[in-house]
């Protein structure tokens, strides 16, 4: 039994074009806000993660695209419609450090916590 608004749309029909358009909304808003930040050509929707591979292979595309984009010091990776800024540049990277407003940490460094370990990039100021 497949419910249904007037005219005959399914609910899990309208439910899936609302999920797509929102994807869609935060892509091109975060695509925006970085538009001055590049890295290589994300898709729609699925960003980069095609271009990932296997964990050996992602490092040798984030070295690639190191040497590819080494004159502005960054570039951003999306994985789906989130953006993940790689920031190579020894002068950013003690202006992010120095700065404890900018301490948390993103959801993919709890991803990578247990090759990371508990060091210094898993820490929070002051409790290293």
């Amino acid at each position: 039994m497949m419910l249904t608004v007037n005219g005959g749309f399914s609910l899990v029909g309208v439910s899936g074009v609302t999920l797509l358009i929102f994807a869609l909304w935060k892509y091109y808003s975060w695509r925006y806000k970085l538009r001055h930040i590049k890295g290589p050509t994300p898709l729609p929707i699925i960003g980069n993660i095609l271009q990932f591979g296997s964990n050996e292979a992602l490092f040798k595309n984030i070295s690639k695209w190191s040497e590819k984009f080494a004159e502005a010091g960054c570039f951003a990776i999306y994985a789906g419609w989130t953006p993940t800024i790689i920031i190579y540049n020894e002068r950013d990277m003690e202006i992010i450090h120095r700065d404890t407003n900018l301490d948390r940490k993103s959801f993919q460094y709890y991803m990578l916590s247990d090759w990371l370990n508990d060091g210094l990039l898993m820490s929070t100021h002051g409790t290293f």
